[in-house]
């Protein structure tokens, strides 16, 4: 294992997966996905990977960044929405979703005051601002 937790968990959600022994070894299947594999699947299928869930999605991505499987930037790498995107509701609820629901403004009114909540999507790079907010700090 590359010690990362929860990367076996990765693996076989992502890759078909079965019990490893020398005869395999010997045929060439691999221990574990490469870095250049996952990064491959992240770009053919950022929703499908995504799928595992934000917490996941995101160790990938520092998997890849830690250890980048290309040395130029591709045209694919640019277009694919595959990075993530946070956005924030501001603390008094003022979301287009929270403009639109007025009961749930009603009943949530007191909670939201200090409370801002982070969505995360996929995007390009090209969509993407760097906010120097300790909220992001993630």
């Amino acid at each position: 294992g590359s010690g990362n937790s929860g990367a076996l968990g990765v693996h076989s959600s992502l890759f078909p997966t079965v019990a490893f022994s020398p005869f395999l070894a010997a045929a060439g299947v691999k221990h574990e996905a490469s870095t250049k594999d996952l990064f491959r699947l992240i770009l053919e299928s950022p929703e499908r990977v995504l799928e595992l869930g934000e917490d996941k999605y995101r160790l990938i991505l520092r998997r890849i960044a830690a250890d980048p499987p290309f040395t130029r930037v591709t045209k694919q790498m640019q277009q694919t929405p595959f990075l993530l995107a946070y956005t924030t509701d501001d603390a008094s609820g003022a979301s287009e979703e929270k403009k639109n629901d007025q009961q749930s403004d009603d009943v949530d009114d007191a909670n939201n005051k200090a409370i801002a909540t982070a969505r995360f999507q996929l995007a390009k790079a090209e969509d993407i601002y760097i906010v120097d907010n300790s909220f992001f700090g993630r």
